[in-house]
């Protein structure tokens, strides 16, 4: 019921209404920015590509029955529908909330303060600063300008601008990304060197405090030996149970 009353909303806006003439607002767009993307219609997917390095324009230049009009229009390609361009505005703008202000008119002051507004006109503004149109939208040209612009054809000396400032973030985050591995791989075989002389030197504690494991001749020998030490003995004993007058004698 939500997604069929924000459809009903769209259609009953007056897309007539002159949306190339700029108006000055007088307001800023703020600082909460388009959480989607601006190309693409899914609600999970981040800003594409360029997307991203597009700086859009701080001063407001379009009122209220404007940017209503770009999203009648804009919606009117059937690539996008209502709930999906709301969640790629933001995530915390409600259906009500986005039903509110798309079935409000005129210039009420009130919409000020409506997020569905302010980043309603960003949305436009970023593919406005891409080169791409409100009017028939679709996704597949959307890319191919996209994919022009990433291999600097036909552009102008302003919009190759953002194509090399994307490209040196790209670089400087990719070494960054490299440097950062690096280190950690490092790090993870001192940490691996350390542990496995630890293990060496326990071993080692180990091994000493053991007793050692003698081998089978000696095994042999200390047989003979007790042998030899038993008959000793025997004779000893002997000689001092038939022969006592002489042991006296000895001791």
């Amino acid at each position: 019921m939500k997604i069929i009353a924000m459809n009903e909303a769209v259609e009953e806006i007056d897309e007539t209404i002159d949306c190339e003439t700029p108006k000055s607002m007088g307001i800023r767009r703020g600082r909460k920015e388009v959480e989607g993307s601006v190309v693409a219609p899914h609600p999970l997917w981040p800003l594409y590509g360029l997307e991203g390095v597009v700086v859009p324009d701080v001063d407001i230049d379009r009122d209220y029955d404007q940017v209503r009009a770009m999203i009648k229009i804009f919606l009117s390609s059937w690539e996008w529908s209502a709930d999906t361009l709301r969640m790629a505005l933001a995530s915390n703008i409600t259906s009500a909330q986005f039903t509110e202000f798309l079935k409000k008119r005129g210039t009420d002051p009130a919409q000020l303060k409506s997020a569905a507004y302010r980043l309603s006109w960003e949305f436009f503004n970023r593919r406005q600063k891409m080169g791409l149109s409100i009017v028939d939208a679709d996704m597949r040209d959307d890319y191919e300008t996209l994919r022009k612009i990433q291999r600097n054809e036909s552009l102008s000396e302003p919009e190759c601008v953002p194509v090399k400032t994307h490209g040196e973030y790209m670089g400087a985050l990719k070494e960054k990304h490299h440097n950062e591995y690096k280190t950690l791989q490092d790090r993870q075989d001192e940490r691996t060197n350390a542990q496995v002389e630890t293990c060496v030197q326990r071993m080692k504690a180990l091994a000493e405090g053991w007793p050692r494991m003698s081998t089978q001749k000696e095994d042999d020998a200390e047989q003979s030996r007790g042998k030899k030490s038993y008959s000793e003995q025997h004779s000893f004993y002997t000689f001092v149970l038939f022969f006592p007058s002489h042991t006296r004698c000895c001791t």
